[in-house]
């Protein structure tokens, strides 16, 4: 994964059971592909963070999270109280799975921002990232 790159291609199916691709954030104007797990309190605090920038953001934010959990139970539990969250994806192999390690993603806080499809930020503290998803997604 490199700035200035292209996403590369992936496919993965979410939560509900729908495929996201990597077409799926290409066409936003600013996009977020993050990973966090409900134990991991700092990730759900950026997450936290997200899902407030999509509220304010109307549309210009597409969200994409890959939870780390052993369990999609779990995963559900903690996104229960949550709404306008974007896609969310629990591939059920704690660190290793196979679209995330394809993506360049180990662990909690791990994140890639985009616009347009490029890469334009890779693994931004929570601030740096809510700044750039600001601007980014006016």
């Amino acid at each position: 994964m490199q700035v200035g790159k292209p996403l590369p291609s992936f496919s993965v199916k979410d939560l509900q059971g729908s495929l996201l691709t990597n077409k799926d954030l290409s066409t936003a104007q600013c996009a977020v592909i993050t990973v966090w797990a409900s134990w991991d309190y700092e990730s759900v605090s950026q997450l936290n963070m997200l899902q407030e920038q999509c509220e304010k953001a109307n549309g210009r934010l597409k969200l994409a999270s890959f939870n780390v959990d052993a369990s999609k139970s779990d995963c559900k539990r903690t996104l229960s109280s949550k709404e306008n969250i974007g896609r969310n994806v629990c591939e059920e192999s704690l660190l290793g799975g196979k679209v995330m390690r394809s993506l360049g993603l180990f662990a909690p806080m791990n994140n890639i921002l985009l616009s347009r499809g490029k890469v334009v930020g890779i693994d931004l503290s929570t601030d740096d990232l809510r700044k750039k998803v600001e601007s980014l997604s006016q």
